[in-house]
C-alpha cells in the first residue's frame, strides 16, 4: 500500500495547473438542511417523500455529507454566472422587476456561443447566431399537484396539522429505501405513518 501511495504521489504533476485546479474544486458537499425543501428535490427522478422530511424533523438528522466534482462544480459556477449577468442586463435595460410572472422559458447554450438562429435575422439584427432559446409554455396546475402536495404535507406536519406522514418506498429493499439516509429510522417501528396524503388533494 506505501509503494502504490508513493507511485501515486510521483505520478502527480508540479505547476500543472489542471491538477491545481482539480484539486482545489473537487471537494467533499455539505448537506442541505432539511428545514427547507428545494425545488430541486420535488422535482428529482426519485421522488420528494414527506415522510423523509418529518422524520429528519423528530430526529434531528441531518442531510450527509456528498461528493462535489470538478465538473459539477464547474457546471454549478457557470450557471450562476450566466444567470447573475442576465439578471444585470436586464437591469440594463431597465426591465429587471421583482416577482416575474410569464410564460416564457429563457435558456442558454453550453458554451454560450450558441447556434444559427432565422429569429435574430427575421428581427433585423446584424447576427446569425444566438446563445438563447425560447420556449413559451402554458401554466397547467395539474402537472404540479402531485410535487405541492408533498411539500404541502411537509408543511402540515411541521405546523402540526397533521401526523407522522406516510413514506413513497414500498419496502425497505426498494431502490430508493437503500439511498436514504433515514433508512433505518423509516422501517424501524418506532414512528408509524398516522397521515395518508397520498390520493388527497
Amino acid at each position: 500500500m506505501v509503494k502504490f501511495l508513493k507511485k501515486v504521489k510521483s505520478l502527480r504533476p508540479k505547476g500543472s495547473p489542471k491538477y491545481l485546479l482539480h484539486r482545489h474544486l473537487a471537494q467533499p458537499d455539505k448537506g442541505r438542511s432539511y428545514a427547507t425543501v428545494h425545488a430541486s428535490s420535488l422535482t428529482h427522478p426519485s421522488g420528494l417523500c414527506p415522510r423523509m422530511y418529518a422524520l429528519a424533523d423528530v430526529t434531528h438528522t441531518k442531510a450527509p455529507d456528498s461528493w462535489l466534482s470538478t465538473s459539477l462544480k464547474m457546471t454549478f459556477q457557470i450557471g450562476r454566472d450566466q444567470e447573475r449577468n442576465i439578471v444585470l442586463w436586464f437591469a440594463e435595460m431597465g426591465r429587471a422587476v421583482c416577482h416575474w410572472r410569464c410564460a416564457t422559458i429563457l435558456y442558454t447554450t453550453k458554451g454560450g456561443y450558441g447556434t444559427l438562429c432565422a429569429d435574430v435575422k427575421k428581427w433585423g439584427l446584424p447576427e446569425d447566431f444566438s446563445p438563447f432559446k425560447e420556449y413559451d409554455i402554458t401554466r397547467d396546475d395539474a402537472e404540479t399537484d402531485d410535487l405541492a402536495l408533498r411539500a404541502r404535507t411537509v408543511k402540515e406536519f411541521r405546523a402540526g396539522l397533521v401526523g407522522m406522514p406516510e413514506g413513497i418506498c414500498s419496502t425497505a429493499f426498494s431502490q430508493r429505501a437503500q439511498e436514504c439516509p433515514l433508512k433505518g429510522v423509516c422501517f424501524g417501528g418506532h414512528h408509524p405513518p398516522k397521515h395518508h396524503w397520498k390520493g388527497t388533494t
